[in-house]
Formats: C-alpha cells, structure tokens, sequence
C-alpha cells in the first residue's frame, strides 16, 4: 500500500541516503511542534517555543525527513552526503538558496 508520508514522496525509491545535517531556522519557525510530535527524540521547543534539536542521531532519515515536512512554515532543512540538500524541494524553500 503506498502511503501520503512527507518522507515517500520526497525520498521515492531512494532508502540509502544518509542525513548528516539538520538546521532549523528559528526566524521562521512557529512553534507548532509538528516536528516534536513526529520525532520527539530529536526535537523539542526551547522557553521561547522555537523548535531545536535535542540530538544529533540522524539514522533514522525517513522520520527526520517526515518532521521537516510537517512544518507549517518549512523551518527545517534536512541535508545529505556532499551536503545536497534532501528538504525542502526547490519549489518549497523559503529561506535557503541551496
């Protein structure tokens, strides 16, 4: 069955890829805690209700990929091997000239 996750549709067929940095700009960031929610072991929000990173375990890529996605105001990017960017797509970068 195929699903509507964020991290299928932005990964596709490719389950090698490795994340090896997470930025999240807290200029943009809301605080909706989406991100939290999918990932409560890698995000949290701060006294100032931004979101961070709470650890630097990135294994688990289709999940930090999901997170990024659920953003409202797509505050998180996601990079690769060679730093390639994996999220946001081009058509949904706000912030970043990658």
């Amino acid at each position: 069955m195929k699903t509507n996750r964020g991290s299928d549709r932005i990964l596709g067929d490719n389950r090698q890829v490795r994340v090896t940095e997470v930025i999240i700009d807290r200029a943009l960031c809301i605080g909706a805690g989406n991100c939290c929610g999918i990932a409560p072991d890698l995000f949290d929000l701060d006294d100032d209700g931004k979101a961070y990173l709470i650890s630097g375990d990135f294994d688990d890529h289709s999940r930090i990929i999901e997170a990024a996605w659920s953003c409202p105001t797509d505050a998180i990017a996601v990079f690769g091997d060679g730093g390639n960017i994996l999220y946001p797509p081009p058509d949904r970068r706000s912030f970043r000239d990658a």
